[in-house]
């Protein structure tokens, strides 16, 4: 019997990149933009259609795998792959970053503290309030009202500032409408999430909701994801979590589920990079392929 993976070098002619988490296979198509690219990989594998070949992994951190130019590779259908979807919400389906960096510049000048950057506010974003303030809150009652402040702010002016990412809606609409189970997973509270969802038009297209107010460990900690996957009945090995920081894909990593990193929200491919996402995805279209749609 041949071996289908006949060497890791650089890429050249490269069709299909599988990454195996568990038991079962994830393909990832690669543009021809990614030539040359290095991939983070736990396992690699190529897969073709011919009965003649057999699986053949090999454990590595980092690879440039090639296809052998004579084999044609097909991608196994992802409907077979993924049972469940996830989403975060601010950064991934809802264009939201400005006005919550905003409402935690409010926060500080309403209680007389130092201002703090951009940058500063958009590492912590995927994580609740009280993680952020708790710099500036030594005490349970300040950092109740510095959260009330930030969320009278932000519920003020939420409506008007707050949209969907172009794309987003149809994207999740085409997901529920093939029959993929599906969550919100958030660092918001729960009526702060729901709010968000219903400017949207997606309140009804989530299955579950799994704010910060529901779980004792937030991400970048498992727990929000396995409460999602619990009430769905649902594994890890067939679930994606979907998201724009890094406290997403920590999560869905140490959750043990897939990871797609969106480039649409706030930040760019060298900042998640460190986080090695199973699946890069530049616009919500590429979801919809991920998934065979």
């Amino acid at each position: 019997m041949r071996h289908l993976l006949d060497g890791i070098h650089q890429l050249a002619d490269l069709t299909t990149l599988v990454r195996v988490a568990g038991h079962t296979p994830c393909f990832q198509e690669l543009p021809t933009s990614a030539l040359g690219a290095v991939y983070p990989v736990e396992q690699v594998a190529l897969l073709s259609t011919d009965p003649d070949f057999e699986w053949v992994g090999v454990s590595v951190r980092t690879a440039f795998v090639s296809a052998p130019s004579t084999t044609r590779f097909d991608a196994m259908n992802a409907a077979h792959m993924f049972r469940t979807v996830l989403f975060d919400l601010d950064g991934t389906l809802l264009d939201s970053v400005q006005l919550i960096l905003d409402s935690y510049h409010h926060t500080l000048a309403v209680h007389g503290l130092a201002a703090e950057s951009d940058e500063f506010f958009l590492a912590g974003i995927g994580t609740p309030l009280w993680v952020q303030f708790r710099k500036w809150a030594d005490d349970e009652d300040l950092l109740a009202k510095m959260i009330a402040t930030y969320r009278a702010y932000n519920l003020e002016h939420h409506d008007r500032a707050v949209t969907p990412y172009p794309g987003v809606v149809d994207m999740v609409h085409a997901v529920r409408s093939a029959g993929f189970r599906t969550g919100l997973v958030t660092s918001k509270n729960r009526s702060g999430a729901f709010r968000g969802l219903g400017v949207a038009g997606l309140t009804e297209l989530m299955e579950v909701i799994v704010a910060a107010d529901d779980v004792e460990n937030p991400k970048p900690h498992p727990e929000p994801i396995h409460s999602a996957l619990k009430q769905l009945g649902e594994p890890t090995s067939s679930a994606i979590f979907v998201g724009d920081s890094l406290h997403d894909m920590e999560s869905g990593r140490a959750a043990h589920i897939r990871t797609g990193a969106v480039l649409w929200g706030p930040f760019g491919r060298d900042h998640l990079a460190p986080s090695a996402p199973d699946h890069w995805l530049e616009s919500p279209a590429d979801l919809l392929t991920l998934l065979g749609l």
